[in-house]
């Protein structure tokens, strides 16, 4: 699903160039960052929803809560660089 995700991405913006050539308009930065802009925020919308039926939400603070714990079992962290010097 991730490698078919980044195939349609990454097919998105040469089609819609493809298309602004053949009607003869010019590809503007404004309009590939509104492009980027509405792409993100269908992705957005879709992966929150997913969440949201499926009850994730809640697993976020679990395992922050699990993360959070381990950081201190661990006998080395990359902190411990910044207290050493």
């Amino acid at each position: 699903m991730n490698i078919g995700g980044a195939a349609l991405h990454g097919f998105l913006m040469p089609a819609l160039e493809y298309t602004f050539l053949k009607a003869g308009k010019a590809m503007t930065f404004d309009l590939v960052l509104q492009v980027q802009f509405i792409v993100s925020m269908f992705a957005t919308l879709f992966c929150s929803i997913s969440m949201i039926l499926n009850k994730d939400f809640h697993l976020i603070r679990i395992a922050s809560k699990v993360l959070s714990m381990a950081c201190y079992s661990l006998p080395y962290t990359p902190f411990d660089f910044f207290r050493r010097y």
